[in-house]
């Protein structure tokens, strides 16, 4: 990474910039056709606070887990695939909803159900690597695996002045 990139990077984090997105309805009514309703929205998403990462949390851990073990052929695998898009489509709308949203309440149900009715699967994962690129958790989950890392080699950490270890 050059030293342009790395300023960019810290200053957008320091100003808290926003990604635009964009999302065109799907099947526009009369009111779009009229010009009175745009037909797209566009969203800013920031970077997540605490509590939005908690929810989307608490929304993954409760998702269901795609299994492709029964799956042998392409079309098993294809088969599994789609149902587990579709047992998961609500808390994938959920976890997208509530990082545009990125406040203490809760989404608007009028955004989730936007999203559900006009999101194609090209813009749902386009979203999806925006909120990742948002939550910027890439640092901390590598510091916790450095952690498990040295807990799992047995190395010892050095004792901090003034621990209970010392006294």
């Amino acid at each position: 990474m050059s030293k342009e990139e790395i300023e960019a990077r810290a200053l957008g984090a320091i100003l808290e910039e926003g990604v635009d997105f964009t999302v065109t309805v799907n099947r526009p009514g009369i009111l779009h056709r009229m010009q009175i309703r745009p037909r797209t929205r566009t969203f800013v998403i920031r970077p997540l606070v605490l509590g939005t990462l908690v929810r989307i949390s608490k929304t993954l851990s409760s998702m269901d887990v795609i299994s492709l073990d029964g799956a042998r052929s392409e079309a098993g695998i294809f088969s599994a695939a789609i149902d587990g898009m579709n047992r998961n489509m609500d808390g994938l709308v959920d976890v997208l909803a509530a990082a545009i949203h990125n406040r203490e309440s809760n989404p608007p149900e009028r955004l989730r159900r936007f999203l559900r009715e006009n999101l194609t699967p090209k813009e749902a994962t386009a979203l999806l690597g925006i909120v990742l690129g948002q939550m910027g958790v890439s640092d901390f989950l590598g510091f916790m695996v450095s952690v498990n890392a040295l807990a799992i080699t047995g190395t010892k950490t050095p004792a901090i002045s003034g621990s209970p270890s010392e006294v």
